[in-house]
């Protein structure tokens, strides 16, 4: 179980027994994650895991945001595109509940039904055959996206250029040519974003590689905290998240592209490789920034700096290095 050390606060767990009708004294509250933007914890009913429940810290996301999150889950697995939790909903029969803290601020909070794989390590084998299946299923999600009627009140953000503008990396302790040679290629992968920005959009994962648990020959898509707006080549750069470094890494994205084709018709390659280097520096900001880990581990800054100036390098010699 990834547990943490932190304890949850009484008020959560106050508030998570009224608005989902547990009884206090039957609840138990383990903490899994204390993240800068949520609190995930297990909750467990006389003994009985039942839930895994979000808290957004306040001022992350509205409960509408929250509601439509759990409203594209729903859908995703009534027209059986992938399996995907079941959400729990409150006494007041909404998926969403406001939780608030001694200080009088909101989280607004989501339960999924519990299931094991919830709470289990994500996948670790990435080959070109599970590359494949993540390509087929953002395909799947994309076709899904197109013909789906979100209710009128749905709201999700929208990722726009401003958005992927990263300058924590600014930060690191790398030599002035090095980052030079980041701030290059970031500003050569934005000017991509911007000339390719009328390439279709909809409402897009983003984030399909952390998010996937497989079980046997099926898909399980266990996490929608990142879903927004944007260009449905985010969910190439998702899925490849972390792996870009990698000598087989072209290897990788021609077997996704693959998998996508095999049900839909695949998008512009300069677009899918340019998020996918904003995706890397946005990545490797997060070591740097305020919100970020502390302090930073020196083998993990070391591995993300090399492996980010590697991708860089690639790409200012080829704009569309992955898919070449």
């Amino acid at each position: 179980m990834l547990t943490t050390t932190e304890s949850v606060p009484t008020w959560l767990h106050a508030g998570i027994a009224a608005a989902w009708g547990w009884q206090p004294d039957a609840l138990e509250l383990t903490a899994l994650r204390h993240g800068p933007h949520d609190l995930l914890v297990l909750a467990s009913v006389e003994d009985t895991p039942t839930a895994v429940i979000r808290a957004l810290r306040p001022g992350r996301m509205s409960l509408t945001a929250l509601e439509s999150e759990a409203a594209w889950i729903r859908a995703l697995g009534e027209d059986d595109v992938v399996r995907v939790p079941s959400v729990l909903t409150t006494d007041a029969d909404l998926a969403a509940a406001p939780i608030d803290d001694p200080t009088g601020r909101r989280w607004p909070a989501l339960a999924l039904g519990f299931d094991p794989v919830l709470i289990g390590p994500p996948p670790l084998t990435v080959d070109t055959a599970s590359s494949r299946r993540l390509g087929a299923l953002a395909a799947r999600l994309h076709e899904h996206e197109l013909a789906w009627q979100p209710p009128s009140w749905f709201r999700r953000p929208t990722i726009e250029l401003v958005d992927l503008v990263e300058t924590a990396w600014e930060s690191a302790p790398l030599p002035p040519s090095a980052l030079r040679l980041l701030g290059t290629a970031q500003e050569a992968a934005l000017a991509t974003v911007s000339w390719a920005g009328n390439a279709p959009t909809g409402l897009v994962h983003r984030d399909l590689l952390g998010s996937v648990v497989r079980i046997g020959e099926e898909e399980y898509l266990t996490e929608f905290a990142e879903c927004a707006w944007t260009w449905f080549e985010q969910d190439f750069a998702g899925s490849l998240v972390g792996h870009e470094p990698r000598r087989d890494a072209p290897s990788l994205a021609a077997a996704w592209v693959e998998g996508y084709t095999e049900v839909r018709p695949w998008g512009d390659p300069r677009l899918a490789c340019a998020l996918t280097m904003t995706r890397r520096l946005q990545n490797y900001g997060r070591l740097w920034s305020t919100t970020g880990p502390t302090p930073v581990d020196p083998e993990e800054a070391e591995a993300l700096a090399e492996g980010t100036l590697d991708i860089a390098t690639r790409y200012l010699r080829s704009e569309t290095w992955l898919l070449d």
